[in-house]
């Protein structure tokens, strides 16, 4: 059991707990606190998402295609999944134009 700030208690899963061991390991190796780290991880979303070229919007419906994809990817036949690929490329392409024209 684990006690959480708010003063409920949670069992842990093993999952989250392995899960928190790797986090918590990355943010002590950048050497930094909890609340740091949390705003270190949205700057880096900003910055992936500028660098696209997009707006939050595009940005989350480019993030839900791409993770889409990647569950496809493991469990679909390949003839679908290839079709599923071309169309999210079409959509990633329309969306991140900028990086994918010379593809």
């Amino acid at each position: 059991m684990t006690r959480r700030k708010s003063g409920t208690f949670k069992k842990m899963t093993r999952k989250s707990r392995t899960f928190k061991k790797i986090t918590r390991k990355s943010r002590t190796f950048k050497k930094m606190t909890r609340r740091k780290y949390r705003t270190f991880k949205k700057m880096t979303r900003l910055k992936n998402r500028t660098f696209w070229k997009m707006t939050k919007r595009k940005y989350r419906t480019f993030r839900k295609m791409t993770r889409k994809f990647e569950a496809s990817d493991r469990s679909t036949s390949l003839l679908v999944n290839q079709m599923y690929l071309r169309k999210c490329l079409l959509m990633v392409k329309t969306l991140a134009k900028p990086i994918f024209h010379q593809m």
